[in-house]
């Protein structure tokens, strides 16, 4: 027990003991190449990159929750396929001026958007939400525009080509 104690004193003093100074280098003939330097290598400092300008962060959360709310608006069928069922009992508006009411609404969020973040100071996310959602703007518009309706957006059911046996009369005869 007493050699096990010893030997951990002795080897705590071996690691406390400072080595003395390397010898300096003798100078170097003229020609010859300098010679390995034996000094630590000088650490440099980590490069600290400014933080973004993420100012416009919240304007484009608020954006996108716009954008959600516009859609559960303009399309309760859709917002019920994405999982918001606070319209489940309504229908879109497939009129011709439903439709042109929403297409209006969706060019003025997209004119908003292009006016207001013309040089968004966001995060990447951020920016990368904006562009998803300009896109998506840009894309329904130029769609629904493109698009021409149906002439007749009504079409018969029933046809009474041939006579059927039944107590209810035939539309339009």
């Amino acid at each position: 027990m007493r050699t096990s104690a010893s030997l951990a004193v002795a080897l705590l003093l071996a690691a406390c003991v400072v080595s003395p100074p390397a010898p300096p280098l003798p100078p170097r003939a003229s020609g010859a190449p300098p010679a390995p330097s034996t000094a630590p290598a000088p650490v440099a400092s980590p490069v600290v990159a400014p933080l973004p300008d993420t100012r416009d962060d919240a304007g484009i959360a608020r954006a996108e929750q716009d954008y959600v709310a516009l859609v559960v608006a303009l399309s309760p069928e859709t917002a019920t396929g994405l999982g918001d069922h606070s319209r489940d009992t309504d229908l879109d508006d497939y009129t011709r001026d439903g439709e042109e009411a929403g297409l209006e609404r969706e060019e003025a969020m997209l004119a908003d958007l292009r006016g207001r973040f013309t040089a968004p100071q966001a995060s990447l996310a951020a920016r990368t939400a904006l562009a998803l959602l300009e896109s998506a703007l840009a894309v329904a518009v130029r769609t629904r525009r493109t698009e021409k309706p149906p002439r007749s957006r009504v079409r018969p059911v029933i046809t009474c080509s041939t006579p059927i046996k039944t107590s209810v009369p035939c539309l339009g005869r």
